[in-house]
Order: structure tokens, then C-alpha cells, then sequence
């Protein structure tokens, strides 16, 4: 597709040695490919290990030490590219299902980009284009909170796609989430009376229908907590 509309601008999920191939891009293509290698983060057991890691980097290269991360509680940091430069598109807190992503809420109580922004910025200076995210976690330390960097998505993620339905919607509290249905079809969802409703600014968007098939959809409930936790068990009783 990117060859038959050389013309057109590039918006990818995910621009790797393919989409590179077909519409060369050399500082966008090194950016994702350099941040997308969970080879460039390295966990130490030891001062040993660590100071053997440090060595692998060359000169100019951004590093960042933590320790190991102890967090029950996930941010994830938007970030895109526009014709004005980078920009800050949403921070949202992520639903998990143990290790497994379930869906984001919107807004959050606390949205530490200063703990990513250097990053988000070496990566502009590099030639990333597009959306990308930073995944933080939320540890706890006495009377205060840390916030630590996990890693970078250089591309569309799992928040992507309902922060920029609520983006171009407006909307100020949604919730997005997986919910397991016992239906294969869309035919047989049934959203009467609760679908989004822009004139009361609540309601229901299907966002993500195609897992269907293996009985998952994703939905963005829209409206405060308590009208987000009604439509939930509404959801939940008719899936």
C-alpha cells in the first residue's frame, strides 16, 4: 500500500525494515529499531554486571539507571510528532490482568513526563515520527512516589487506538477495556440504550471488534467513575 501512494503521508503501526524498503526513511527507521530492542535494556545483578553493561554503550549514547522495579501501578506516556514538533498526547494508567494488558483509564491522578521527556526528545532529535509511548511504573517509597521508565513502544500500542477516538471526541473520563463475550459475531452485541451519547457525554464506543472471534472486544466507556462502573456491569451481563 505504501507504494502505491507515494504521495500520501506515512502513518504506520509499526515502521520497521519493510515499511523502510518501500518508503526509505533512514533516521525514523534507526530511531524505532534502536528503541525497539529489549537488547538495549539490560537488567545487573551485581556492581560487576553493571559496570560491564556500561561499557557496552558507545559515547553519546542515553543511558538510564534504576533499580529493579517493585511497582503494582502502570503509566503509559503518549507522545506524537507533528508538524510543530513533539508533542504530549495523553498519559493514562493501565488496566492489567496480572502481566497481561486489559485496557486504560483516563485521566490520572499523576503524569510524571518529566521522567521520560529527555527520551522522548532524544528520539525527536534522532528522526521518530508518528505516535510512540513510555510504559512507567508507580512505586511507592515512604511518604512519597517513584516513578520509573520500563520501556519504549516506537509505535502505536494498546492505548493508542481509544486515546485517539476520545482525542478527536473530546473526551475529558473514559475508560477503555477488554471485555470477554460468549458472542462470535457483531450481530449479536447488543449496545441499545447505552452507546455513546454525545449530547450527555456518556455511553459506549466499540473500539476494537475484530478479536470477537476468539471472544474479546475492546469498548470505551465514557463518563465519570460512577457512570463508567454502571456501564461495566452493564457490559459485563449483556457480553
Amino acid at each position: 500500500m505504501l507504494a502505491r501512494y507515494p504521495e500520501r503521508e506515512v502513518s504506520v503501526f509499526y515502521f520497521g525494515a519493510s515499511e523502510h524498503q518501500v518508503r526509505p526513511d533512514a533516521a525514523w527507521f534507526r530511531a524505532v529499531d534502536f528503541i525497539n530492542s529489549k537488547n538495549n535494556f539490560m537488567r545487573c545483578g551485581d556492581a560487576g554486571e553493571l559496570r560491564a553493561a556500561i561499557g557496552r554503550f558507545e559515547p553519546g549514547v542515553p543511558v538510564q539507571l534504576q533499580q529493579e522495579v517493585a511497582g503494582r501501578s502502570f503509566l503509559n506516556l503518549q507522545y506524537r510528532m507533528t508538524a510543530d514538533g513533539l508533542e504530549r498526547l495523553a498519559a493514562t494508567e493501565q488496566i492489567l490482568d496480572g502481566c497481561v494488558h486489559q485496557g486504560n483509564r483516563f485521566p490520572v491522578p499523576h503524569a510524571p513526563w518529566g521522567c521520560v521527556e529527555p527520551m522522548a526528545e532524544w528520539l525527536h532529535r534522532e528522526g521518530m515520527k508518528g505516535t510512540f509511548a513510555f510504559d512507567v511504573a508507580v512505586v511507592p517509597n515512604g511518604s512519597g512516589t517513584d516513578y520509573l521508565a520500563i520501556e519504549c513502544n516506537p509505535r502505536f500500542n494498546g492505548a493508542s487506538y481509544p486515546t485517539a477516538i476520545a482525542y478527536k471526541l473530546g473526551l475529558e473520563c473514559w475508560l477503555a477495556q477488554v471485555f470477554p463475550t460468549y458472542h462470535r459475531s457483531l450481530a449479536f452485541l447488543q449496545l441499545t440504550d447505552i452507546e455513546y451519547d454525545p449530547d450527555r457525554g456518556e455511553g459506549v464506543i466499540l473500539v476494537n471488534w475484530g478479536p470477537i472471534l476468539v471472544g474479546k472486544v475492546l469498548c470505551l466507556i465514557v463518563g465519570p467513575q460512577e457512570v463508567q462502573q454502571q456501564l461495566t456491569l452493564e457490559l459485563e451481563r449483556r457480553f
